[in-house]
């Protein structure tokens, strides 16, 4: 057989077994498993591998290194033959000859039998280790005594170092494997029933629920309504009926001061002063997990909590059911604002309160705002950016966007115009 065409082969076989290597382990294991489940004869197979990783991945770098022996051992020649034709023979000594090789050799394999197949490889891992996994399974069985040596005289080397025999792997599904598997679901069934795409994105704020933390679930301290512990009861009654909230936060001297919450219940037809009606709260940092504070607040039986910044000073509250929103959706609560504006004038202006979250926005018009851990609201990412309050009527331009300020209310954006930068 021709010696190029020889090359050619083990440089493609370097570069399949290269592939195959990072495409295994880039696959979702679990979508390996529910294909299993439905009878796919190549999930068994990727199942099989699953199972016996370290068998697998011999095989994989046993004809890996097969591929380079040949390779190298064959280009060699080439290469001086190369060389000999066009650098002057004062330049060739044996030494310059094998760095030659050597340099021209590896940058060569590197680029088309490592980089670039594993990048391919990876991009499309599923599919490409699905349609290759009969013709990897035969070459399995062909180097399946080489490789059983191989693995047995490692897992010996294991025992002898570390005195245990090495312990039997067990596959787990981490939450990027069910994220990316319910992504996948979402976009093959983006044209399905409205209630499994309500069910695929309550599975996808679950797992995304981890990451969460209590300031991307609270009411603002803009928005509390907090009354002095020295008011007068019937002010409180007042401010119960008005906003028509079930429970009104208690503070001494100033809101930073929270001290607890009243009822409605203990405010009406009951004789107790103010301060014995005054409810506990916890008080709780706004860098702490939503799914801590979810856990303290089922266990310690309470509904309402005070989030503190950094300084001691009241950020904002936070509610049982706003935390619960971040994985059902919306919940309709005393504290929700059922009046934020969300118009869309054209494909290119909308008009939106400045409260809309910035995650919800780039889900539904796909407007691929910024997103930090420093703001969470359109109004936030409008005040990160100029780090001051503009001016009503004010026009701000941030990177492709223009924002017209249509409302402010003291300290605080009220209402916006988005219109894209042409």
């Amino acid at each position: 057989m021709n010696e190029w065409l020889i090359i050619i082969l083990a440089v493609i076989g370097s570069a399949f077994f290269s592939g195959i290597e990072i495409a295994f382990f880039s696959t979702n294991k679990l979508q390996i498993l529910i294909d299993k489940k439905k009878g796919k004869t190549s999930a068994r197979i990727l199942q099989y591998y699953n199972d016996n990783v370290s068998k697998f991945i011999g095989t994989i770098l046993l004809g890996n290194n097969l591929a380079i022996v040949i390779y190298g051992t064959l280009v060699a020649d080439k290469i001086d033959y190369f060389l000999k034709g066009f650098i002057p023979s004062f330049l060739l000594s044996d030494f310059n000859l094998l760095l030659a090789q050597t340099i021209i050799s590896t940058i060569f394999i590197l680029v088309f039998a490592e980089f670039l197949p594993k990048v391919l490889f990876r991009l499309y891992s599923y599919h490409i280790i699905t349609f290759f996994s009969i013709p990897t399974f035969i070459i399995y069985c062909i180097f399946f005594p080489i490789t059983i040596v191989i693995v047995g005289l490692s897992e010996l080397l294991i025992v002898m170092t570390k005195g245990s025999k090495k312990e039997k792997r067990n596959i787990v599904f981490g939450r990027l494997d069910l994220d990316n598997y319910i992504t996948q679901v979402s976009i093959v069934n983006n044209e399905g029933e409205m209630s499994t795409k309500e069910e695929i994105t309550m599975f996808q704020n679950a797992i995304e629920f981890h990451d969460i933390k209590v300031r991307e679930c609270m009411v603002p301290r803009t928005e509390i309504v907090a009354v002095d512990e020295n008011s007068d009861i019937q002010v409180i009654k007042n401010s119960l009926i008005k906003t028509g909230f079930s429970r009104i936060v208690i503070y001494s001297q100033n809101i930073d001061n929270i001290i607890g919450f009243v009822h409605v219940y203990d405010m009406f037809g009951n004789n107790k002063c103010l301060k014995e009606m005054i409810r506990p709260l916890l008080i709780i940092p706004e860098t702490m997990p939503a799914k801590k504070l979810l856990s303290e607040l089922i266990g310690k039986n309470k509904s309402i909590a005070v989030v503190v910044d950094e300084f001691g000073g009241t950020a904002g509250l936070v509610t049982l059911e706003d935390i619960v929103e971040k994985i059902v959706g919306e919940i309709d609560d005393e504290y929700d604002n059922d009046k934020f504006i969300e118009k869309k004038i054209n494909d290119m202006e909308y008009v939106l309160s400045s409260r809309i979250e910035i995650d919800y926005l780039n889900e539904k018009y796909s407007f691929n705002i910024p997103e930090t851990d420093e703001y969470t609201t359109i109004g936030g990412f409008i005040l990160n950016r100029i780090g001051r309050i503009p001016f009503q009527n004010e026009e701000i331009i941030i990177e492709k966007f223009i924002f017209t300020i249509l409302k402010v209310n003291k300290n605080k954006i009220d209402l916006i115009k988005l219109k894209f930068d042409k």
